[in-house]
């Protein structure tokens, strides 16, 4: 049975990825290099001797670590199986599941480490003050992407930005 793309079916032909293997391959590589990185701050952090650090804080880092540490060998698997199998030149070739597992753990890091800002943006003073300016932010942007045919919309956004910035200072100095 031959692969034969039926448009009425809402099939198409699969791209095919074989001039951009190099990319990719060179991106993993350099994801390397910087997990290589990370893992030796994440030596420091530990080796250094810091009482304040609370065991939520060590947690978190240790967390994101590990994410970290499967997403590369995800990748690296991924990208192994793809290359070394020809899946990547064939464009018949069903999706890797490893690929399609490996798409989820940017969010296991993600969130945690977004929720981790939010909160130490909170404790700062006058900090419902900033959590509204932040989420005003958010709600202006959104307006202005809805309505990108306004040529008022960035000049408004500057001035907002502007306004808004002597408050961020003084929170962030006191």
């Amino acid at each position: 049975m031959d692969y034969d793309p039926n448009p009425a079916l809402g099939c198409s032909p699969a791209f095919d990825l074989g001039p951009y293997i190099g990319a990719a391959l060179l991106g993993t590589f350099i994801s390397m290099a910087l997990w290589g990185i990370a893992t030796m701050q994440l030596i420091l952090f530990f080796a250094s001797k810091h009482p304040g650090d609370s065991w939520r804080l060590k947690s978190l880092v240790v967390w994101v670590w590990a994410m970290d540490t499967i997403h590369k060998c995800l990748i690296m698997t991924g990208n192994y199986k793809d290359i070394v199998s020809g899946n990547a030149m064939n464009p018949r070739a069903s999706g890797s599941r490893v690929m399609l597992v490996m798409q989820s753990f940017p969010s296991l890091v993600a969130v945690p480490v977004q929720a981790f800002f939010m909160y130490r943006i909170w404790r700062l003073p006058l900090a419902p003050c900033i959590l509204f300016h932040f989420v005003m932010g958010f709600v202006l942007t959104a307006v202005n992407w809805i309505r990108r045919d306004n040529p008022n919309a960035i000049p408004r956004s500057i001035m907002v930005v502007r306004s808004l910035s002597p408050f961020l200072h003084q929170a962030i100095m006191s």
